[in-house]
C-alpha cells in the first residue's frame, strides 16, 4: 500500500509539472491570437499602463476556460509520452499496475479541475467577459479622429460629420474637405468647405482643432431672430483664405457606462441566461399573438369565405362592403334615422357595425360582387389590395424581430451549452492525450505538440462548425454543441483500451503488413550473409528437394489452369482450400530457411528472388464463410474482390514459374560446388 501511494505522487507530480507549464503556455498562444484581432484599438489610442493592465488581465480571465482543455491534452500527452519514453510505465506495468491504475489519481484531479473550470466559467468568467467588453467599447470609442477614412462621410465625432477626399499620412494635411456641424442645433447647422485642412487636438485633450485654408462657411440663420417668419430660412455666408475651427471632443480614455454594452449572453451566468431565454420566448409568443391578430383578425383570412351554400361572412367582409358603400338598403336607412337621435354616437356607431355584420352574413358575397357595376368592383378591389399591402408590410417589419429575437435566443442556449462543454471538454481531452501519449512513448515538446495541436484542431473545427450551424437553426442547439464531444468520447474510450491492453495501435510495421495484404502489393526477401553459421545446408538433399519442387510447380500450373476466370458462385459460396499450394509454399520456405545458412553469395542472392506467395487470396476473398457469401450477395463488392481474386490466380501463375526458374538456378550453383570439393 506504501509503495501504490508513493507511486500516485511521482504521477501526480510529473502530471501537474507538465499541466502548469502548458496552461500558461496555451493561455499565452490564445491571448495574443485574441490581441492581434484588436490590435487597432490599441495602437495610438493614448492609453495608460493601467488601462493595458485591466485589459490584458481581464482578458486572461476570459480566456482561461478555453485554454485548460488544452493545456490538459498537452499536458497529459507529454506526461505519460515521457514515462513511456523512459520505461517508467513498463516497469509499473511489470509490477502488475495497469494503466487504470496508474491514471487513476491523475483522473481525480481533472475531474476536479472541470468542477473548478464549471464554477468559474459560471461566476468568475461573466463579470471578467463584461469587463473586457466594456473596456473594448470604451477603447473604441477613444480618440476615433484617428480613424478618418477616405472617401466617406466619418460620424466618430459627436455632432460632426466629416468627409476627406484625400488623406497624407506623412503631412496630416486632409484635402477637399466638407464639414457639416449640428452641434447648436439643426437650425443653426454649418457646412464648411476647405481645399485643406489639418487636424490637432489641443494640449488638454479636450478640442479638436481644424486648420482651414481657402473655403467657405455656410450657417443656417435662426427666422425669428431676423423677424423674417416666411418660407425661406436665411443663411449666412463666408469666404476665408484660413480659418481655425474647434470642436468640442474628449480625447482622454473614458470608461463606458457597463448598461451600454448589451446583454452578451458571454457575461451572464447560468441563471440569467435562463431567465433571458424565458423573457425572450414572452416576447416571441406576444409578437405571434399580435401577428395572428393581424393576420386573421383584421385580414379576414380566418373565416371561411360566403359562397353558394355558405353563408357564414367575416368582420373583413362586412368591413370592405360597408367601405365600398355597397350595402345599403332601405330597411338599414330607416332604422339608422330612427334611431340617430336617441343613441349615444358611440352606441350608434357599434349597432350600425352589428347591422352591416349581420347583413354581410347573410349575403352571398360572390352574387353580390358580380352584380356591382365596374366602378364598385374597381374600389372594392383597390382597398383589399391597399389592407394587403399593410398587412404584408407590418408582417414584414416584424419578420426581421422575431428573426432577431430567435437568434438572441439561440446565442443565450448556445453559451448555456457551452458552460457544460467546456468542463467535460477537460476530461475527454485527458482521457485522449494520457492513452495516446502511454501508446507512442515519446515526450519532450516534438510529438506530443504535433499530435495535440493536430487534436485540438479537429476538435476546434468540429465544435466551431457545429455551434455556427446551431446559431444559424440549421441544427438543433443540443446536437450542434455536443456534436465534438459525441467524436471525441469513443475515440478517449478507445485510445484508454488499447493502452491497457498494450495494443500496437500506432506500430507502423502493423498497419504496413496490413495495407499490404489489402491491396496485395509485392513484398521482397531480404536474405543477408550471416557471420556465424552453425552448421552448413544438406547440399546433396536441398538438391533432391529443389527439383521436387520445381516438378511440383510445373505440374500444378498444368493441372489448375491458373489463366482461366474464376468460378463467381464456387469462390463466394463454396470455396475449397488449395492444398497443393500450400503444401509448395511450405517446402519453398523450408529450403529457403536451409539455404539461408550457406556461404555462397550466389545461392543467397538467387534466394531473394524466391516468391513471397499468398496461398489462400486467390481462393476466397476471407478466411470465414459468412464473410465471402454476404461479399457475394452484394454484386458490387463481389465484382471487386472476384477481380481481385483474378488477379491473385495470374500472380500465382507468375509465383510458380519464377520458383521453377529458381530451383534450376539453385541446383546449378549446388553443382558448381560439389565440382570445387573434388
Amino acid at each position: 500500500m506504501r509503495t501504490i501511494k508513493k507511486l500516485d505522487l511521482f504521477v501526480t507530480r510529473n502530471f501537474l509539472t507538465m499541466l502548469a507549464g502548458a496552461f500558461f503556455v496555451s493561455l499565452f498562444v490564445l491571448m495574443m491570437q485574441f490581441t492581434w484581432r484588436y490590435i487597432d484599438e490599441l495602437i495610438g489610442k493614448g492609453l495608460t499602463m493601467d488601462v493595458f493592465a485591466q485589459f490584458f488581465g481581464y482578458m486572461a480571465l476570459s480566456l482561461v476556460p478555453q485554454a485548460m482543455p488544452l493545456a490538459i491534452l498537452l499536458s497529459s500527452l507529454i506526461s505519460f509520452g515521457n514515462m513511456g519514453e523512459r520505461l517508467e510505465l513498463l516497469a509499473m506495468k511489470s509490477a502488475g499496475v495497469p494503466l487504470i491504475r496508474i491514471m487513476r489519481p491523475i483522473v481525480i484531479i481533472v475531474t476536479v479541475i472541470g468542477g473548478m473550470s464549471f464554477y468559474f466559467q459560471n461566476v468568475t468568467g461573466p463579470y471578467a467577459e463584461f469587463q473586457l467588453r466594456t473596456l473594448l467599447m470604451s477603447m473604441h470609442e477613444s480618440a476615433p479622429a484617428l480613424d478618418i477614412p477616405e472617401g466617406t462621410f466619418y460620424n466618430g465625432i459627436p455632432n460632426v460629420n466629416l468627409y476627406v477626399q484625400k488623406k497624407e499620412n506623412a503631412t496630416g494635411m486632409l484635402h477637399d474637405v466638407i464639414i457639416y456641424k449640428t452641434d447648436q442645433g439643426f437650425n443653426k447647422a454649418q457646412i464648411v468647405l476647405a481645399d485643406s485642412a489639418k487636424l490637432e487636438i489641443t494640449d488638454d485633450k479636450h478640442f479638436l482643432k481644424l486648420h482651414l485654408f481657402n473655403g467657405e462657411q455656410f450657417e443656417n440663420l435662426d427666422a425669428a431672430s431676423t423677424g423674417r417668419l416666411n418660407a425661406y430660412i436665411p443663411y449666412d455666408r463666408e469666404t476665408f483664405y484660413y480659418k481655425q475651427l474647434f470642436i468640442e471632443f474628449d480625447s482622454n480614455f473614458n470608461v463606458l457606462d457597463a448598461n451600454s454594452i448589451g446583454n452578451r449572453p458571454e457575461s451572464k451566468n447560468m441563471k440569467e441566461l435562463v431567465a433571458g431565454v424565458d423573457s425572450m420566448e414572452l416576447y416571441a409568443d406576444s409578437i405571434g399573438e399580435a401577428n395572428y391578430k393581424i393576420v386573421f383578425k383584421e385580414g379576414g383570412f380566418g373565416v371561411m369565405p360566403v359562397s353558394k351554400g355558405n353563408h357564414r361572412g367575416s368582420d373583413s367582409d362586412a368591413a370592405l362592403l360597408s367601405d365600398a358603400n355597397v350595402i345599403v338598403t332601405p330597411a338599414v336607412k330607416s332604422h339608422t334615422s330612427e334611431t340617430a337621435e336617441k343613441e349615444p354616437k358611440q352606441a350608434k356607431k357599434k349597432a350600425s357595425d352589428e347591422k352591416v355584420k349581420a347583413l354581410a352574413a347573410k349575403v352571398d358575397v360572390d352574387s353580390l360582387f358580380s352584380s356591382m357595376t365596374t366602378e364598385q368592383k374597381a374600389i372594392l378591389i383597390s382597398k383589399i389590395r391597399e389592407r394587403a399591402g399593410r398587412i404584408e408590410t407590418e408582417l414584414d417589419w416584424q419578420r426581421y424581430e422575431v428573426l432577431d429575437n430567435d437568434l438572441n435566443m439561440r446565442k443565450y442556449m448556445i453559451a448555456w451549452h457551452q458552460k457544460f462543454l467546456l468542463s467535460l471538454t477537460c476530461i475527454i481531452f485527458f482521457f485522449v492525450g494520457a492513452p495516446l501519449g502511454s501508446i507512442i512513448q515519446k515526450g519532450g515538446l516534438g510529438l506530443p505538440t504535433v499530435v495535440s495541436v493536430v487534436i485540438f484542431i479537429l476538435y476546434y473545427i468540429i465544435s466551431t462548425s457545429g455551434m455556427k450551424l446551431a446559431k444559424e437553426g440549421t441544427w438543433q442547439i443540443g446536437f450542434g454543441m455536443w456534436v465534438s464531444a459525441m467524436v471525441l468520447i469513443p475515440l478517449g474510450v478507445f485510445l484508454t483500451l488499447k493502452a491497457n491492453r498494450d495494443s500496437v495501435v500506432f506500430n507502423a510495421e502493423a498497419y504496413r503488413r496490413f495495407f499490404i495484404t489489402v491491396l496485395g502489393l509485392r513484398t521482397r526477401r531480404h536474405i543477408a550473409p550471416k557471420e556465424v553459421i552453425v552448421e552448413d545446408p544438406n547440399y546433396p538433399d536441398v538438391y533432391e528437394r529443389l527439383g521436387a519442387l520445381a516438378e511440383n510447380c510445373r505440374e500444378y500450373n498444368r493441372r489448375k489452369r491458373l489463366w482461366r476466370i474464376p468460378n463467381y458462385a464456387k469462390h463466394f459460396f463454396n470455396p475449397k482450400e488449395d492444398r497443393q499450394a500450400v503444401d509448395i509454399n511450405a517446402e519453398m520456405e523450408s529450403i529457403v530457411e536451409e539455404l539461408s545458412n550457406s556461404r555462397d553469395l550466389r545461392i543467397l542472392d538467387e534466394l531473394n528472388r524466391f516468391p513471397v506467395i499468398f496461398v489462400t487470396a486467390h481462393v476466397s476473398p476471407f478466411r470465414k464463410a459468412w464473410l465471402n457469401r454476404a461479399a457475394g450477395i452484394i454484386i458490387p463488392i463481389g465484382l471487386f474482390l472476384w477481380l481481385r481474386m483474378w488477379k491473385y490466380r495470374l500472380r500465382l501463375l507468375r509465383d510458380m514459374k519464377q520458383i521453377v526458374s529458381s530451383c534450376d538456378k539453385e541446383r546449378m550453383f549446388i553443382e558448381t560446388l560439389k565440382e570445387k570439393k573434388k
